[in-house]
């Protein structure tokens, strides 16, 4: 019974400090740049005790930082202090010698998985 307890004040916690503090605000405190998920987009987020952070967003959406980028409904990593690791969801193109080319690397400081 105190196990379970336990697990309900923790859930609590974690609901109460996504629901209190943007994702931008949680990107910044852990030394990423706000702007990385579009600003009205985001419905919530999840960050899991193991660093897995999964950001769900109204729809899917595309957005132009130095490049097109492409966002599915949901976005998921792992979060660590300056990086997000093995990022799901999220696509980029740039354009190489005249040829739309889709990337793996980025630029942002985080690999992406395809």
């Amino acid at each position: 019974m105190a196990m379970i307890l336990t697990l309900l004040i923790h859930l609590f916690l974690f609901t109460l400090s996504t629901a209190s503090s943007s994702i931008h605000d949680l990107l910044t405190s852990r030394g990423l740049p706000a702007g990385l998920f579009p600003k009205n987009g985001v419905k919530y987020y999840e960050l899991g005790e193991d660093g897995l952070l999964q950001v769900y967003l109204d729809r899917p959406c595309v957005a132009k930082f130095e490049t097109r980028v492409s966002f599915e409904s949901v976005v998921r990593a792992n979060l660590s202090y300056g990086g997000l690791i093995g990022v799901e969801g999220l696509s980029q193109e740039e354009l190489f010698c005249g040829m739309l080319e889709k990337n793996s690397r980025r630029d942002f400081g985080f690999e992406v998985d395809r």
